[in-house]
């Protein structure tokens, strides 16, 4: 092999494009649909971990699609651009538009194409940025399209048990944070710009109070209807242990924290939260919800989030929401009126685009259609020194205090490869977030043939998955996962 040139990637004339990947649990299943239809393009697919995204600088792809841009990833990005790789965003939590505000100058700055989850975004932002004109493309969000009727069998729904099931999809990480203290995370949310500090301080103030309301109604529900399942699922960087303090000896509740929200929606018969977007993806799967209306608030007074509120049957009392569990109860499900249906086709309009399954495709389509404004045959000469070079130059000129710590990162893994550096961190820290947000080529496989069956087994024994590797003296494993069609092959 050579060891100055990458077998793999210096002369193979297909198009290359890398896919961030934030939370496999939320975002594999979405993310895998978009490489289906990018082989459609005659493209080859690189799945990264968010934690090893400079890893892409060893993959030297013609595209990177993102799942955002802001502070914290912007040397990337500038990094990015100046290896001469192209930049798509597809962001993975679309309905924030005060978040999405904040950080546009920089995606219209640094973006070829914004792929956005709803209509309601594309006015907005047409408005505030009429310059933005064909950079703007309404996509929906990819993970969506396994709530439409075309992909839901591609979904597995939890084990239940026989008597009716009521999902609590909690939503409390920054007041009781899985993977660091409670300040971290403060101080995290107004780095973002969207809140000041005293702001920070009364959300969490009345976070927590709505945390124990949701703990109190669980446990008096659970107590009421000894006959209905509760599973509670806590939000991935959320805490389980005051849920397992209050609950666990309740036989039957459940609490859960692993595998994808679909997973739980589809096994579901109702869905209870706190002013949550959980609740319009349960709606998108035909599923009643209810929203704990019973927590006073000041930041998030009822009205402030419109949309959640008139799809949800909003309960200002416990017995209010005894009343609607009684219906579960005793009829075996929560009917949902004609009106509210209505009332959901428009907001999957203004909000997600449609609930047609085609999301991923439309994103497909925008990335290939910068892909192909690039010549496919790139040489770039790769190897540890090559590589560092390359990344010194790239980071030229960024000011940031993690340029050195990142260019130390890419020498390592050229040397050892991804792989092996994320082996050891994972013993010598298995807990950890960036550990928490690996996946495999088996994984990714598993969910391709779940996907291919539905799909007519269009790419059935002639699609490779396996991990990416990266030519040095010797070749190394990264933990980007690469899709391509076995004509694309080379070498």
């Amino acid at each position: 092999m050579n060891s100055t040139l990458s077998s793999i990637e210096a002369e193979n004339a297909a198009y290359r494009v890398c896919i961030i990947v934030d939370h496999p649990d939320r975002d594999l299943h979405g993310t895998i649909l978009v490489a289906r239809n990018l082989l459609d393009h005659g493209v080859d697919v690189y799945l990264t971990p968010m934690y090893l995204k400079w890893e892409i600088l060893l993959l030297t792809p013609h595209v990177v699609v993102l799942n955002y841009i802001r502070n914290a990833n912007i040397d990337f990005v500038k990094a990015c651009l100046k290896s001469g790789i192209r930049v798509v965003l597809s962001d993975t939590e679309g309905t924030g538009i005060k978040q999405l505000m904040v950080n546009a100058k920089d995606v219209l700055k640094y973006a070829d194409r914004w792929c956005l989850w709803g209509y309601s975004q594309y006015r907005l932002f047409l408005e505030n940025f009429p310059e933005a004109g064909n950079m703007l493309v309404v996509t929906g969000a990819p993970r969506l399209d396994f709530l439409a009727k075309k992909w839901r069998g591609a979904i597995t729904p939890i084990p239940r048990r026989s008597q009716p099931m009521v999902l609590i999809n909690t939503n409390f990480p920054i007041y009781q944070p899985r993977f660091q203290s409670r300040d971290v995370e403060r101080a995290a949310l107004i780095k973002t710009g969207e809140i000041s500090g005293d702001e920070a301080d009364r959300l969490i103030a009345e976070v927590a109070t709505a945390h124990a309301a949701m703990i109190d109604a669980v446990g008096r529900a659970a107590a009421k209807f000894p006959n209905l399942d509760f599973v509670i699922r806590p939000h991935p960087f959320e805490n389980i242990e005051p849920y397992q303090r209050a609950l666990a000896s309740r036989p039957n509740v459940q609490i859960l924290n692993s595998g994808n929200v679909h997973e739980y929606l589809k096994a579901c018969d109702v869905l209870l939260h706190f002013h949550c977007t959980t609740s319009l993806e349960a709606a998108m799967m035909d599923k009643p919800t209810i929203l704990l209306g019973t927590v006073p608030s000041k930041l998030f007074p009822m009205g402030t989030v419109p949309m959640i509120e008139d799809d949800s049957l909003v309960v200002k009392n416990l017995d209010q929401l005894f009343g609607l569990l009684e219906m579960l109860s005793t009829e075996g499900r929560i009917q949902v009126g004609r009106d509210g249906i209505r009332r959901r086709s428009e907001i999957f309009h203004e909000l997600f685009r449609s609930n047609d399954g085609d999301n991923s495709r439309l994103v497909a389509d925008a990335v290939a259609d910068v892909v192909k404004t690039m010549s496919a045959k790139l040489t770039v000469r790769q190897g540890p020194v090559e590589d560092v070079k390359r990344l010194a130059l790239a980071t030229w000129g960024i000011t940031s205090r993690w340029r050195w710590i990142s260019i130390s990162k890419l020498a390592i893994f050229a040397m050892l490869g991804g792989a092996r550096v994320y082996a050891l961190k994972r013993l010598l820290k298995p807990g950890s977030q960036s550990s928490q947000k690996l996946f495999t080529a088996d994984q990714i496989a598993a969910i391709w043939l779940r996907i291919d069956e539905i799909d007519g087994g269009r790419y059935k024994g002639v699609v490779e998955i396996e991990p990416a590797t990266h030519a040095t003296t010797l070749p190394v494993r990264l933990e980007s996962i690469r899709i391509r069609t076995m004509t694309t092959k080379s070498g």
